[in-house]
């Protein structure tokens, strides 16, 4: 997977602001089962963008500022920004087509 990994709160900020996309953030930890089994259903994503659409994780033990600030209390999680508005959020272990219908839904 070649997703990008945001490691700094500036980088997350700058990444969810991007205008004119949908910017997909994966939140979740190495040592969650629920988070490896998510990044294998988004394998179909082979760049950082897809249709328009542009993909991040964060891993939330390295950006546990980021994920308290946005409420995070369980992962996996996607969280869905638009102008850096937060629009949605996925919780839990969903496969690539659940995923893909709901960015899909909001375009």
């Amino acid at each position: 997977m070649t997703i990008r990994k945001i490691e700094t709160k500036e980088d997350f900020d700058s990444f969810i602001k991007k205008e004119g996309t949908i910017n997909c953030v994966k939140f979740g930890a190495t040592w969650c089962g629920p988070c490896r089994s998510l990044d294998n259903a988004l394998s179909n994503v082979k760049d950082e963008e897809v249709n328009g659409v542009l993909f991040a994780i964060v891993d939330v033990d390295d950006m546990a500022d980021v994920a308290g600030e946005l409420g995070i209390m369980n992962i996996p999680v996607i969280s869905l920004f638009k102008d850096g508005q937060e629009l949605d959020r996925l919780v839990g272990l969903r496969n690539w087509g659940d995923i893909n219908n709901h960015i899909q839904s909001l375009l």
